[in-house]
């Protein structure tokens, strides 16, 4: 018992007489039933988290007692719960290295500056690690924020969570009445080269006012904001203040409400947005708005809103499940676990220190590294995209800080770190048979590989029901869905001119038969010229006995009737040539699909069935296979529904007011279904082509080598 309790190098510090450094101040909180003990260094913005049993040794440092005194009068109290020498020393180098604690030995200048620089080399290098993130420092903005908090602390109160509540509950409902609006086009208004102008310039001033919303929290309950500056998130300029003082406050709620403060500030501007949307003409303001409105909603579901990155929700969530440095610890239980139970170190202890942490940490840490790979790999590649040479070297040095390193970390833990000392050997084995595992998993294993796209029921020739001539609509003599032979009438016409001008036609062609027959008794030449005349009034005639007939539009062919705007049809003007409807009959089974160029390869060379799902009746399946195929790419639509304009999923040129013009070019394929499809020609169809089976390894693979071609040629 004695070796445990005591430390052999106690005798070293046992005459200090340390104390907590002036501008230390010491928070008492309470996570999870628990009461901790939060000491804030001023001077460097840090915040350090100890038990009541370490704080009742700190509690005792008031730099007269010596470290030996201090020690025995805690081991006399605690009795058996008193913290080794050992312990104690870790606790002591642990407040020394955080540069909270000072002694009654002259003060180290030298040191002083080593730890200094230290600290700022490191956090320097944790800039360089996220290099799509980087933070400039500015100003202080306390003297500010000081000054004018008395504007802001009306909305701090019930006035101002009512005012909040109304204007976005008033916002979000006219965002629900007026949803297809806001959705349409949606890629082809944020797309368009002076919209992003637009957005460039409102991105930094919401989170402007995103920024002053934690500030002015800060400040309401008692804390101090030093630092204000920009970061560059993926170059783009945005403002950012240090929050951090709020980690002192006592109330769990008041933490939690300086972290939500940017979202609610970025609602309430969206809220506003829409209403100004709402209520002006086209024109740069109500695109602002549009702009406003957006930047907020993506921001606050990608990013603060959401927990698994380490923003504004991250904080909250920690600060009422009450687990401070949620991510960080349930990293470290994730390893705990591996190091525990794969690599047999039965002496470690667990990182979760209070009842339902173990839930938390399991579920957040796989969350929050599947969803922040997926994230950093998008920006990523549209760095590296955008950007070209600068872009790739900070994609290549994020790639190495996401990827790299912590393989490299790893590999140097097995082989050199003193923990495994004793289990080694069964270290590089679990960690080698994981390695072969996951390796087979993604390079071996196969999984279904296929290619979903869309199309439509194409029209065959001959289906289409036209106007062959233009006129008002009199009478519908057949209604959608009615089966309809040959020849049948559907739909009479009536133009009032036509009939008088066929009229006047007729009395000129009798002046010219009378005149005719008194020429050609008297002078053959002009009889010639009447005769060239009489041809050409019979010519018009018959046009117009033609365009009479025409007015009655029959079925061309026998089938069923489809009229998609019959009731909009009465008294309608139609064009000549102007598409009514169609004729549908057994074996119209041909669809129309597109797909991308990086699709094309694999259903050209390597699909092996075809299967078709319609909207209306999604759980049956129709075979198919590929009549025809367009060789050349185009970037024309055969359909407007297969564009994101029509809600299809092929983006549209954001120039083309149609919706009919693809913004990359796309392969067309012809597909006949082994069944007839009861759907109507124009109808939405999801095909999907079937290549078999293939190591999820080589999909990767091959998708990153089309990034590779389609941005960069090689």
């Amino acid at each position: 018992m004695a070796e445990q309790l005591l430390d052999p190098s106690w005798f070293r510090v046992a005459d200090l007489k340390p104390r907590l450094r002036s501008h230390v101040r010491v928070q008492r909180h309470h996570y999870r039933g628990k009461r901790w003990y939060v000491i804030q260094d001023a001077g460097s913005g840090r915040y350090h988290r100890f038990t009541p049993l370490a704080y009742q040794l700190i509690g005792l440092m008031n730099g007269v007692r010596t470290l030996g005194r201090i020690w025995e009068v805690a081991a006399r109290e605690l009795g058996d719960d008193v913290p080794t020498q050992g312990e104690t020393l870790r606790l002591l180098h642990q407040l020394y290295d955080a540069d909270v604690l000072q002694t009654d030995m002259p003060a180290d200048t030298a040191e002083r500056l080593r730890r200094f620089d230290k600290e700022r080399s490191k956090r320097r290098l944790q800039h360089l690690k996220s290099p799509l993130s980087i933070r400039i420092p500015l100003l202080d903005p306390e003297r500010f924020l000081t000054s004018t908090c008395w504007l802001v602390q009306p909305l701090f109160s019930w006035f101002g969570a009512m005012l909040w509540l109304l204007v976005v509950g008033i916002g979000g409902t006219l965002a629900i009445i007026h949803w297809p609006e806001l959705a349409e086009d949606t890629s082809g208004r944020l797309l368009a080269p002076q919209n992003l102008l637009l957005m460039w310039l409102a991105f930094p001033v919401v989170k402007s006012l995103h920024e002053l919303g934690h500030a002015y929290a800060v400040k309401y309950w008692g804390g101090e904001v030093h630092q204000i500056g920009i970061m560059f998130l993926v170059f783009m300029p945005v403002p950012y203040v240090d929050a951090s003082a709020a980690a002192a406050f006592r109330d769990k709620r008041k933490r939690a409400l300086v972290g939500a403060m940017g979202i609610l500030v970025e609602l309430f501007v969206a809220a506003l947005a829409m209403m100004v949307w709402l209520a002006v003409e086209p024109g740069i303001v109500k695109a602002l708005a549009y702009n406003v409105m957006v930047i907020s909603g993506i921001s606050t579901v990608l990013f603060n809103g959401n927990p698994l990155l380490r923003f504004d929700a991250y904080y909250i969530l920690a600060d009422l499940v009450e687990i401070p440095n949620l991510s960080s610890r349930a990293n470290k239980y994730l390893f705990y676990l591996i190091k525990r139970y794969a690599f047999g170190l039965k002496e470690l202890q667990s990182p979760a220190n209070a009842p339902g942490e173990e839930g938390w940490f399991l579920f957040y840490s796989p969350g929050s590294f599947i969803y922040r790979m997926i994230i950093f790999s998008t920006i990523i590649i549209f760095v590296a995209g955008e950007f070209f040479f600068i872009g790739v070297l900070m994609a290549i040095w994020a790639a190495f800080s996401l990827f790299v390193q912590p393989v490299y970390k790893g590999g140097k833990y097995l082989m050199s770190n003193a923990e495994l000392a004793r289990q080694r050997s069964r270290a590089l084995v679990v960690s080698a048979a994981s390695l072969i595992f996951i390796s087979i998993i993604i390079f071996v294993a196969p999984v279904p590989l296929s290619t979903v796209a869309e199309g439509v029921i194409w029209a065959p020739k001959g289906s289409q029901l036209r106007a062959e001539a233009s006129g008002f609509v009199a009478r519908i003599h057949l209604q959608s869905g009615d089966s309809v032979e040959a020849g049948d009438l559907v739909i009479t016409l009536e133009d009032s001119l036509l009939q008088p001008d066929l009229d006047i036609q007729l009395g000129e062609l009798s002046a010219l038969e009378a005149r005719y027959d008194q020429a050609r008794r008297d002078d053959r030449v002009r009889a010639g010229i009447v005769q060239e005349q009489i041809d050409g009034v019979k010519a018009r005639i018959d046009r117009k006995r033609e365009q009479i007939r025409n007015l009655e539009v029959k079925a061309s062919r026998t089938g069923v009737l489809v009229l998609p705007g019959a009731k909009d049809l009465p008294q309608r003007y139609l064009q000549q040539g102007e598409l009514l409807g169609y004729i549908t009959a057994e074996g119209d089974t041909t669809v129309r699909t597109v797909v991308t160029q990086d699709e094309v390869d694999l259903v050209r060379n390597r699909t092996g069935r075809v299967d078709l799902r319609s909207e209306q009746n999604f759980e049956r399946v129709i075979g198919a296979k590929i009549a025809r195929e367009v060789p050349s790419a185009s970037l024309k639509l055969p359909s407007v529904a297969l564009g994101t304009m029509g809600g299809g999923r092929i983006a549209i040129d954001p120039l083309d007011s149609e919706g009919e013009q693809a913004l990359e070019k796309v392969f067309q394929f012809d597909l006949v279904a082994a069944n007839s499809l009861k759907e109507g020609i124009g109808s939405r169809i999801y095909v999907r082509f079937d290549h078999g089976w293939e190591p999820i390894g080589w999909a990767w693979f091959r998708a990153l080598r089309r990034l590779l071609l389609r941005h960069f040629d090689v």
